[in-house]
């Protein structure tokens, strides 16, 4: 597309999301680097993303995960508290290992 030709050895991990590096997410990126980075803790953004969903669809209150691992267990512990259980199942197969 580009004229570069890619071996993309993650599956499609980042590029499937952004794509190989186009010019507007590397200064996106860079414009962050630049303001302070922190991956895995809550930014100003939450606040207003979180304003903004309330806003557009009416619900109070949003949960944000930064990575799979807060995703999975955030939904596991939503459901212990709706179902009113504690134990769960897991198969030794599982996606992720932190069960």
């Amino acid at each position: 597309m580009d004229g570069r030709e890619y071996v993309d050895l993650c599956l499609g991990d980042t590029g499937a999301m952004t794509g190989h590096s186009p010019d507007v997410v590397t200064e996106a990126v860079a414009r962050r680097v630049c303001e302070g980075i922190t991956l895995m803790l809550p930014t100003e953004d939450a606040l207003r993303v979180g304003e903004d969903l309330k806003r557009r669809f009416g619900l109070p209150y949003w949960q944000f995960t930064l990575t799979a691992t807060d995703a999975n267990r955030f939904s596991i512990r939503i459901a212990r508290e709706i179902m009113q259980r504690s134990l769960i199942s897991n198969w030794s197969a599982s996606f992720t290992s932190m069960l």
